[in-house]
């Protein structure tokens, strides 16, 4: 329609109308056929005034209904109306596991109100965490939502490498759902596995499934069912992708392929070089160095180009998990510049350690690809600040027993990979951000809330807007904590951050408006409590 058409706007037009010239014919008759049919400006204003004290009266009279929670605070990160994270004192109300309103701070009966220090933030969206759950059971669904709920994270993207089965088909998805029910602290969602030979089986995981996209490796991991793909199964797979959406589709409609990417045939040359398994030559196979030579970052590079290449030539929406290194974030950010839909994340892991002060045989801090040097570090900072190659921060969050982590007294090589991050990310990162002066609260918001929900498309996630899911971590950002590997939540305490001192303790941790975690204070004897099992559920696509 017109512009004259839209109702309350007509008044606008009107006089610039009148004086113009005088219309003739249908045109004529039709447009004041439409001023006739409009309300004037009087009766538009009446009608608003009128609804307004009408919602004014039902609520103070109980009709309509009161919120299921009111939290207020001097510091809440609110996501504006330009998409900007701003930090100010609000009230927030909560219906249903909503956010139904957001005003300015009051204090009253009933509402909780935060202590000028404590931050109230999203919930903490963990884009990249392995739950072994079924199969070996290092970390089930209890251990890890238990460790997300006291890491102020509120939505868990499960990864299909480290199960048994993998989410290879809808038959091997219903056993992980079957295996989930009843034990989820907080929200879960999965990604299928992408391996040779299960490309027919893509779209069922789509459709039935619910899988917010697939995962798949380039390198074998050791995984019993999570087998590498080659070239030919990347473009069988994106061929099949393209053949079963519309021609009209846009490349963002699309599902996300993620991947572990390290070129295999790098790795076997170096592997060979450094005469592993000969007994005549042998390596030190517990030093750091000889494990950064095993891997080095020519392998993250060519593994990448090769992603590059084919996610253009199908235009699939990809993303490279763990950038570890400047020539990945160099090769993902040219692609960008390409426009190729290609994004990344990297870990705390990689934000916070540095290869120089690695012991040697000291599998804790073994990890693929390895912690790198500090240039390599100062790349991702800078990546992450500017907006290009590295968009968020996600975990890996990867827990491992003593006989997996350490079966040979310090070998490098016999020790599996992964590190135990998942209750530690919001911390570690907030360390590094105020170690860098350059940044602040609404960064850590993009990069552990918004961006991750936004790039694998969960709706409702990742930030504090009205309509969106009443997901909160409470925290204080002045609080220093060290870690005290025997008091995280996760089922296997080994971690490199051990005696690190930390920046940022998390308080409490809200699902869908329910309190799940509430930290202890030893001061006054309060110990920490949890929700219930069940109060987190199943996300879909």
């Amino acid at each position: 329609l017109p512009s004259a058409a839209r109702p309350c706007e007509a008044f606008r037009i009107m006089p610039i109308q009148r004086r113009a010239r005088p219309k003739r014919g249908k045109e004529a008759d039709y447009v004041r056929m439409v001023r006739k049919s409009l309300p004037s400006l009087d009766t538009c204003l009446k009608i608003m005034f009128f609804v307004v004290a009408l919602g004014a009266f039902l609520y103070k009279f109980g009709i309509l209904p009161e919120p299921d929670l009111v939290i207020c605070g001097q510091q809440v990160a609110v996501t504006t109306r330009r998409g900007e994270t701003d930090i100010r004192p609000a009230c927030l109300e909560v219906r249903e596991g909503v956010i139904t309103s957001i005003s300015s701070f009051r204090e009253e009966d009933g509402a909780i109100i935060l202590d000028k220090e404590e931050v109230l933030m999203p919930g903490l969206v963990d884009a990249n965490v392995h739950i072994n759950e079924p199969g070996s059971g290092y970390e089930t669904f209890e251990s890890i939502t238990r460790a997300a709920a006291a890491g102020g994270v509120t939505t868990v993207l499960d990864v299909p490498a480290s199960s048994n089965p993998s989410a290879t088909s809808l038959e091997a998805l219903d056993k992980k759902i079957e295996a989930s029910n009843g034990k989820l602290l907080v929200d879960v969602g999965f990604l299928g596995a992408l391996v040779p030979g299960n490309t027919e089986n893509l779209q069922t995981l789509l459709e039935k499934g619910g899988v917010f996209g697939f995962r798949a490796t380039l390198a074998d991991l050791g995984s019993e069912d999570f087998h590498p793909v080659k070239e030919e199964d990347l473009r069988a797979a994106f061929q099949a992708i393209n053949e079963a959406l519309p021609s009209t589709a846009e490349p963002r409609e699309k599902p996300i392929f993620m991947f572990h990417a390290m070129d295999p045939i790098v790795l076997e040359k170096e592997r060979a070089e450094l005469s592993l398994d000969d007994e005549d030559t042998p390596t030190d196979r517990k030093s750091y160095n000889a494990l950064l030579q095993a891997s080095p970052i020519e392998a993250e590079e060519r593994a990448i180009d090769t992603l590059v290449k084919l996610c253009g030539e199908y235009n699939q929406r990809c993303h490279i998990n763990s950038l570890a290194s400047t020539s990945a974030v160099l090769a993902v950010t040219r692609a960008q510049h390409s426009r190729i839909l290609m994004t990344s994340d990297t870990t705390p892991h990689y934000l916070h350690f540095e290869a120089d002060s690695i012991p040697d045989a000291a599998p804790e801090f073994k990890v693929d690809p390895p912690l790198r040097d500090n240039a390599n570090r100062d790349t991702l900072w800078k990546s992450l600040r500017d907006g290009q190659g590295v968009l968020y921060i996600a975990s890996d969050h990867h827990g491992l027993p003593s006989e997996v982590k350490d079966p040979e007294e310090g070998d490098l090589f016999a020790a599996a990979a992964g590190i135990s991050s998942l209750e530690l990310r919001l911390p570690v990162v907030w360390t590094g951000i105020q170690a860098r002066g350059e940044l602040g609260l609404p960064h850590a918001v993009e990069y552990l809330c918004a961006r991750p929900a936004e790039i694998v498309g969960m709706k409702g996630k990742g930030r504090i807007m009205t309509g969106y899911d009443a997901d909160f971590v409470v925290w204080d950002p002045t609080e220093k904590i060290t870690v005290n590997p025997e008091k995280l939540h996760n089922a296997h305490p080994a971690t490199p951050y051990k005696g690190e001192e930390l920046q940022g303790c998390v308080h409490r941790t809200f699902v869908r408006g329910t309190e799940v975690f509430l930290a202890g204070d030893d001061e006054e004897g309060q110990e920490e409590k949890f929700g219930s099992l069940g109060t987190g559920k199943l996300l879909k696509s």
